[in-house]
C-alpha cells in the first residue's frame, strides 16, 4: 500500500510540473517576438527569473534542511544570475522573448540539433507578475 501511494504522489508531482510548463509555455506564447534579448534587458531578465525561481530553491532549503542546502547551494542567487545572463549571451542559444506592452516578461532559451532533428528547452523563466493570468489562455480561445 505504501508504494502504490508513493506513486500517486509522483503522479501528482508530475502533473503539477507538467501544467506548469504548460502555464509558462502559454504565457510566453501569448505575445511572443523572437530575438536575442536586447542588452537593456539583461538586468531585468536576470531579476524577474531569480523572482521567479525563488519558491524552488526556498522548497530545496525545506526539503534538505539549512545545512545541506547552504553547501549545495551557497549562493543560489549569485550563480542563477551568472547562468541567466551566460544563456542570454550565449551564441549558440535561440531565446525567444515574450512581451507585454513592450516590457520583456518571460523568455525561453532553446537549442536545435538538425540530426535527428529535436530542440530542447535550455532555460525558462515568466515574471511572476505576469503568471497564471489566464491571458494567453483567453487570448487562444
Amino acid at each position: 500500500m505504501l508504494h502504490e501511494t508513493s506513486a500517486h504522489a509522483e503522479l501528482r508531482t508530475l502533473s503539477r510540473l507538467e501544467q506548469l510548463v504548460a502555464d509558462t509555455i502559454s504565457v510566453l506564447a501569448w505575445r511572443v517576438k523572437y530575438a536575442p534579448v536586447a542588452p537593456e534587458d539583461l538586468d531585468r531578465v536576470v531579476e524577474f527569473s531569480l523572482r521567479a525561481w525563488r519558491p524552488v530553491f526556498d522548497s530545496f532549503r525545506a526539503v534538505l534542511s539549512d545545512a545541506v542546502y547552504t553547501r549545495v547551494y551557497p549562493d543560489w542567487l549569485h550563480t542563477q544570475a551568472a547562468a541567466v545572463m551566460s544563456v542570454c549571451l550565449d551564441q549558440d542559444m535561440d531565446v525567444f522573448v515574450a512581451e507585454d506592452a513592450g516590457k520583456v516578461v518571460g523568455y525561453v532559451a532553446v537549442t536545435f540539433d538538425q540530426d535527428p532533428p529535436r530542440g530542447e528547452i535550455y532555460m525558462i523563466a515568466v515574471d511572476p507578475d505576469f503568471q497564471r493570468r489566464g491571458d494567453a489562455t483567453s487570448s487562444f480561445q
